[in-house]
């Protein structure tokens, strides 16, 4: 709970979780933002601080606890955290800027901040 009291604390936890479990990519010509966890109470805490700051993003459940994949049974539920709208990428890599420490992360954040200011320039975001 005393994450969510405070902006900068809220916004240096979940840059740390998305250093650790989340990704940047581009997917047919677009950027996105993803993040998979069983933890539902962190990618829940995480949607509703996005969503109060005009970050546009999806939460939904992708593998049901005993669901078959991969040639076994998934243990828990698996939660799904996704960004894709390119003003909503902007304001979520804005936010977090100052806290990633992983070199991988922080090198897709600037490939998908980069698509995304390429596509503005070019008239193809929505």
């Amino acid at each position: 709970e005393w994450l969510k009291n405070g902006d900068n604390t809220m916004a240096a936890f979940s840059a740390g979780y998305i250093d650790a479990e989340g990704t940047f990519g581009l997917n047919q010509g677009k950027g996105r933002f993803k993040i998979d966890s069983y933890d539902i109470q962190i990618l829940k805490d995480m949607y509703d601080f996005f969503m109060s700051r005009g970050i546009h993003c999806k939460f939904r459940m992708i593998l049901k606890r005993g669901s078959e994949k991969w040639g076994q049974p998934w243990c828990k539920d698996l939660w799904r955290l996704t960004v894709n709208k390119a003003s909503s990428l902007e304001l979520l890599i804005s936010l977090i800027r100052p806290y990633p420490v992983h070199a991988k992360r922080i090198e897709d954040a600037h490939k998908v901040l980069r698509n995304v200011q390429q596509r503005r320039l070019y008239g193809t975001v929505k």
